[in-house]
């Protein structure tokens, strides 16, 4: 039943009511008869204010309801936006990855010593900005540095940038030394590159004494107490 109509229901109902009483107080003098008539007018006119109450309620849920189903249709959209640009970055970099792989094995010669590799790491572009940041800060050890902290696509650059001046060190140092595990070989990348403990905390987003147990396990693992820096430039060394 529309609202509207409802209240005029019930507002010809409460006057039949009201008019009713008066008749009845008027044709009798029966002060009880009065008074029930009084409560019944009563209990009809909280019935009916009830009722307006739960109308109303039903109509602004439902007003609710639609601007529910309004903003999530909205949401909706963003998401399929999003998602969209999303799918167009990862492309972007897919093809921004082909093609420095195949620059990378351009300048791979087979042939290359240990310093000519380094030489070569060191001028990629992502390593020289990575050691540029760290260099340009003053890091210490228990505090943080969120503006140096590498995103997982920078950290795989990385990863990718010593594999292609050391064709397959990633797969190699595992081989020789299956307790190790992938985040303990990216750790091995900071190292080679240059990195100290306290640089390697910054950039990772851990605290320096999280990184200084890692290398601990780390020369567990390789059997040595040598600085870390050492042991990899040996492994490196026996293979270029």
């Amino acid at each position: 039943m529309p609202f509207i109509i409802l209240l005029t229901t019930i507002y010809k109902s409460i006057d039949c009511i009201i008019l009713n009483l008066v008749n009845l107080f008027v044709e009798t003098s029966d002060i009880h008869h009065a008074i029930i008539a009084a409560l019944c007018a009563l209990i009809v006119l909280l019935i009916a204010i009830y009722s307006i109450c739960i109308e109303k309620r039903k109509r602004k849920n439902k007003r609710r309801e639609k601007e529910l189903i309004l903003e999530s249709d909205k949401l909706q959209h963003k998401i399929i936006e999003k998602t969209a640009e999303s799918n167009a970055k990862d492309k972007q970099i897919k093809a921004l990855q082909e093609e420095l792989d195949s620059k990378s094995e351009e300048h791979n010669a087979p042939k290359m010593q240990y310093e000519e590799r380094m030489a070569l790491l060191k001028q990629n572009g992502n390593c020289r900005k990575l050691l540029d940041n760290v260099k340009n800060e003053y890091i210490k050890s228990g505090q943080n540095y969120p503006k140096l902290t590498l995103t997982d696509t920078q950290k795989a650059y990385l990863f990718k940038a010593v594999d292609t001046a050391f064709p397959g060190f990633s797969m190699k140092i595992i081989e020789q030394y299956p307790r190790l595990t992938t985040s303990d070989v990216f750790y091995c990348c900071l190292y080679i590159i240059g990195l100290n403990e306290k640089q390697a905390a910054a950039i990772t987003g851990k605290t320096y004494q999280a990184v200084w147990a890692r290398s601990a396990k780390m020369n567990e693992i390789f059997g040595s107490n040598v600085d870390l820096k050492l042991i990899l430039k040996d492994f490196l060394s026996q293979w270029c």
